[in-house]
């Protein structure tokens, strides 16, 4: 099966420049995260909370 893109191309629809652009789309270097960056996404050091007596507390 071909690609819709590919079809177009083939029946001449596309025109030069969007063939060029396809073609050459630019790639973004990959991010890299810190062990710390990774944790805080997850949510690792959020405040703590318990309740103590009734009243909700932060846990130390």
């Amino acid at each position: 099966m071909r690609t819709l893109q590919e079809q177009l191309i083939e029946k001449g629809l596309v025109t030069k420049k969007l063939k060029e652009i396809v073609a050459d789309k630019v790639v973004r270097p990959k991010e890299s995260l810190t062990k710390r960056d990774i944790e805080e996404l997850m949510g690792c050091h959020r405040p703590t909370y318990r309740k103590v007596n009734g009243v909700t507390k932060r846990k130390r």
